[in-house]
């Protein structure tokens, strides 16, 4: 590689560091370089990539006809392969001028709770929920959902895989969190109960090959990531986050809790935990995911070990672990650094027909 393509190579980098692309576009843009097709260089570039059309002017500003772009108004992959595609001075010359354009830095969410924003303001990524079984993690993600909605003024998109959310649960939580946060809040909700529907919805399959004791799985990408239900129903709905409760539960169904599935449900999690960090980074929207977690009986040192092994909260790099509080009506909710817990956590109130507030809250009847 000449210095020139080196330069060139830098330059995007850096538009990755400073929010103008992420490094998911980037790796993916290089495999579309030998396909891109550069039909006109005189007054702007055009090109296709693919199917879509991608215009670029030598003043920097830049479109292209795909989903990603349309949607988020990012430097998509078929944009980075047509600039990859140039000579590598008159690229460097159009990112240069890509780069005057003052960085677009990606907000932190409030959760509407002073207390919890100190300790967690939720990010833009894969956001991890965990904790006991029937600690409220539920109740925890719906109230985010709607909060997220109401400040975006865009609807949540929740995937129930456990069958919580009947026809009443739904209006229950309606009544609640629309009377909390105003009309702007809405969540749609979706049942998936099994694995298989699951994985088609990101656009995944999978098979299971079993030899004696052990099962073998392998995942299938069926499409790419903007080419999935999930992608195409969160840009139609045009979403403002997205929630998986439970994860794992569809995984449990079919693989058990026997030790020697270990292997196989962690290929089946890296895989899926791909797939939703390209969804969450394309819409650049948060992505909770509940999971549950449990306790030795015996050993009270031992600290909360999630179904399955680790694998999925190694994927993780945003935690929030809810546990009891010393009252009935509290919660402890806590940044987790796995698999250990860090210093920092905040006391919250439980209130019925509320959701979760400041310890310190007194609601008016």
């Amino acid at each position: 590689m000449n210095n020139s393509a080196s330069k060139t190579i830098s330059l995007l980098l850096l538009l990755a560091r400073r929010g103008i692309t992420s490094y998911e576009r980037l790796s993916k843009a290089i495999q579309l370089v030998s396909d891109t097709q550069i039909s006109s260089e005189k007054e702007e570039i055009v090109a296709k990539s693919e199917k879509y059309v991608i215009r670029i002017s030598k003043t920097g500003l830049y479109s292209c006809s795909c989903p990603d772009f349309t949607f988020r108004k990012k430097l998509c992959k078929h944009i980075i392969a047509t600039l990859l595609k140039l000579q590598p001075e008159k690229a460097i010359s159009i990112v240069e001028k890509i780069l005057e354009t003052p960085p677009a830095l990606l907000p932190s969410l409030s959760t509407g709770i002073k207390e919890l924003d100190e300790l967690a303001p939720i990010p833009i990524g894969v956001v991890g929920i965990i904790g006991p079984s029937k600690i409220g993690k539920t109740l925890f993600v719906t109230q985010l959902a709607y909060k997220i909605s109401a400040d975006a003024g865009r609807r949540g998109l929740y995937i129930d895989t456990e069958g919580f959310y009947t026809s009443e649960a739904i209006a229950s939580s309606e009544k609640i969190f629309e009377k909390r946060y105003g009309d702007k809040a809405r969540v749609e909700f979706i049942q998936l109960k099994t694995l298989e529907s699951l994985l088609s919805f990101l656009g995944l399959s999978f098979t299971i090959e079993i030899r004696e004791k052990k099962i073998d799985v392998n995942v299938i990408f069926e499409t790419p990531a903007e080419e999935s239900p999930a992608m195409k129903l969160a840009q139609f709905l045009d979403i403002s986050s997205l929630v998986i409760d439970s994860f794992t539960m569809p995984i449990k169904r079919v693989f058990g809790s026997s030790t020697q599935n270990l292997p196989a449900r962690s290929a089946l999690i890296n895989a899926m935990f791909a797939r939703l960090e390209e969804i969450s980074s394309t819409l650049e929207i948060p992505l909770f995911v509940t999971h549950h977690v449990g306790k030795s009986p015996i050993n009270p040192y031992d600290p909360y070990k999630p179904y399955g092994g680790s694998a999925l909260l190694y994927n993780l790099k945003h935690i929030l672990l809810i546990l009891p509080g010393e009252k009935q009506d509290e919660r402890r909710i806590i940044r987790y650094a796995w698999p250990y817990k860090t210093r920092d956590e905040v006391i919250l109130s439980l209130i019925k027909d509320w959701g979760y507030d400041s310890s310190k809250h007194t609601r008016e009847a």
